[in-house]
């Protein structure tokens, strides 16, 4: 489990992003994965969830407490590309993560056949990534969750030059598709905007620190006002997709989605969609309950 950390968005106007970049210059730096990427680097996520929307529909309800299951990846798709399992935990404004690296070629074998042991090892800075594995897979078969929304942005990353590791992203361009399948994480051909005209600037830092007195002019220099700006659910809604009673499970779909053959097809498929315990996993979630080990 990640530490704790606090977690602000904003809802920021493009035209702003050469200003609010100038005006955190001076107390930041660009983090290492912006390296030879001066527009920042493309962040690709698969979101996972119910046949009834629960991860969105906890959203919508301000459930204080809630997981979203994605699958990650950065930039293009290449010979040694990491994807990574992953399950981010919200309480309130403190959020954690489990977070596990795995080879892209074996994230199709691994949910099909949930061998952990085959497909996962620990990895420098991922010591427990065999245990996070299988608390993604423990959501993934327990919730039938099936993949959702394909959301992709470019994200600009700075860190606090001196004092507490404070982090400032900006999430630029967001688009998104319906219904992906697990190998179109690297593809942009079905990707329309979700959130034309600006970007989501965030604010990571530790549980116990406080925003430092240049951020706080920034903030209010600009008149940023926080907001609870979920990507999942503005994707969701961005594409007419939401949580209301329909033929399909309890999820609603635009009538775009509905008149669209191929958009059709996908929702079918994503409607009858389902998982089976692998048995071997079956065995380890039996070992791991006789233990009383948490995979929640």
């Amino acid at each position: 489990m990640y530490a704790m950390r606090l977690e602000y968005k904003y809802l920021v106007p493009n035209r702003s992003l050469p200003q609010v970049r100038q005006a955190i210059a001076p107390f930041t730096v660009a983090d290492r994965y912006m390296l030879g990427k001066p527009g920042g680097y493309t962040v690709r996520s698969i979101y996972f969830d119910t046949s009834e929307g629960q991860s969105y529909d906890d959203k919508q309800a301000g459930v204080e407490a809630r997981n979203k299951v994605r699958i990650r990846g950065y930039n293009s798709l290449h010979r040694h590309a990491t994807i990574f399992l992953e399950i981010k935990r919200k309480q309130g404004p403190f959020v954690s993560k489990n977070r596990a690296p795995v080879a892209c070629e074996h994230l199709a074998p691994l949910l099909a056949s949930g061998d952990v042991d085959r497909y996962v090892r620990p990895k420098t800075g991922f010591p427990n990534a065999p245990h996070d594995s299988r608390r993604f897979l423990f959501h993934v078969y327990r919730l039938n969750l099936r993949p959702t929304a394909l959301i992709v942005y470019e994200r600009e990353a700075y860190e606090n030059r001196l004092g507490f590791p404070l982090r400032i992203t900006f999430d630029k361009y967001v688009r998104s598709a319906p219904f992906p399948a697990l190998d179109e994480l690297f593809d942009e051909g079905r990707l329309s905007h979700a959130l034309p005209g600006y970007f989501i600037l965030e604010v990571k830092l530790p549980d116990d620190a406080a925003f430092p007195a240049w951020l706080k002019r920034t903030i209010r220099r600009f008149e940023f006002q926080p907001m609870a700006l979920s990507k999942y659910a503005i994707c969701l809604e961005s594409q007419g997709i939401t949580h209301r009673p329909s033929g399909y499970g309890t999820m609603r779909f635009s009538r775009h989605v509905r008149n669209s053959v191929h958009e059709r097809e996908r929702m079918s498929k994503w409607a009858k969609f389902t998982y089976r315990y692998p048995p071997q996993l079956l065995d380890q979630f039996e070992r791991y309950k006789s233990q009383k080990i948490e995979l929640r």
